[in-house]
């Protein structure tokens, strides 16, 4: 009986290690009585198939993320500084979230420059109260500004969209928008979004953080973000280079994962035929098993018949 134990949990095992179509081409090799005496071992010693995810590991580096305040709500990180020559110039700046940022013109107090943050911020905090999904974020600035409009303009606010790359450390940013091209750019910022979002889902992350590039639909996705941002950027030839720096990493990375992609699709081929063999070895020496169980109770039963006999 612990041989018999044995043999079912190496089944099971390997069984749970293939994938469901694999699984049911195997199992069709079964017999009805193989199979009615492996669901009664699985039935009968309640094994629990193991959770895919388990608890959250809980590091260093995780919890000094949660514990570290947010970028941007600090004053002097709200604060840009430029230099030109030995004249240095001071900008605020407020993030509005999804890749927008509101700017003020340049100054040389540092003090107009916190000044200008504190109109910044409330314009945020009107935003961000107003907004519930990201496609709210257009008409929240519109009623925000037409209140502030007077101390918008004495300011200088201008808008720039930055979107974040998946497969790059680089950012695209738009030129500054100003209030009297306010709707074009809030039209740049919403065609960028949408892109960026549509070749996020599709380049989903590996387990080492990486965007996957092999994945179908990522090409198109990058042509439509590349559409987005000249048209945003009015097809400038600082755009262009930068673009052209983007497509060649893209093109480079994008071979390396559709190459990895094949090699990972082998190997894992070669890992289900080394199980189906396994399987194939067990379900062999179930069935030798069984036949020299039957062999031993004829035998038995008929050295009974003969003892009964003499």
């Amino acid at each position: 009986m612990a041989a018999k134990a044995r043999l079912m949990q190496r089944l099971w095992r390997l069984l749970q290690r293939l994938p469901l179509e694999r699984r049911r081409k195997v199992l069709e090799r079964f017999t009805a009585s193989q199979k009615r005496a492996l669901e009664c071992w699985i039935l009968g010693n309640a094994v629990a198939v193991p959770q895919a995810f388990g608890p959250r590991r809980v590091t260093l580096a995780s919890t000094l993320k949660e514990q570290s305040p947010a970028v941007g709500t600090g004053s002097s990180q709200n604060i840009v500084r430029y230099k030109r020559g030995k004249v240095t110039y001071y900008a605020a700046q407020m993030h509005l979230g999804s890749g927008l940022r509101m700017l003020s013109k340049t100054e040389r107090c540092l003090q107009v420059a916190q000044s200008h943050e504190l109109l910044l911020r409330r314009v945020r905090e009107t935003c961000r109260s107003a907004v519930v999904h990201d496609e709210c974020m257009g008409q929240a600035i519109r009623e925000s500004l037409a209140d502030l409009a007077d101390e918008a303009k004495r300011i200088g606010l201008r808008f720039v969209v930055q979107i974040r790359i998946p497969w790059s450390c680089c950012a695209l940013t738009s030129p500054p928008f100003r209030l009297r091209n306010l709707e074009l750019g809030l039209r740049s910022w919403q065609r960028l979004h949408e892109a960026r979002t549509a070749i996020s889902s599709l380049a989903k992350r590996t387990r080492r953080g990486r965007a996957n590039l092999a994945e179908p639909g990522v090409q198109r996705a990058w042509q439509q973000l590349r559409e987005a941002y000249l048209a945003s950027t009015k097809h400038s030839p600082r755009a262009i280079s930068r673009l052209q720096l983007l497509e060649e990493e893209f093109r480079l990375r994008r071979k390396r994962d559709l190459e990895g992609k094949i090699l990972a699709q082998k190997a894992q081929e070669m890992r289900l035929a080394r199980v189906e063999a396994q399987l194939e070895a067990l379900l062999s020496r179930w069935n030798e098993q069984r036949k020299l169980s039957l062999r031993h109770c004829t035998s038995l039963r008929i050295s009974q018949k003969v003892r009964a006999v003499v």
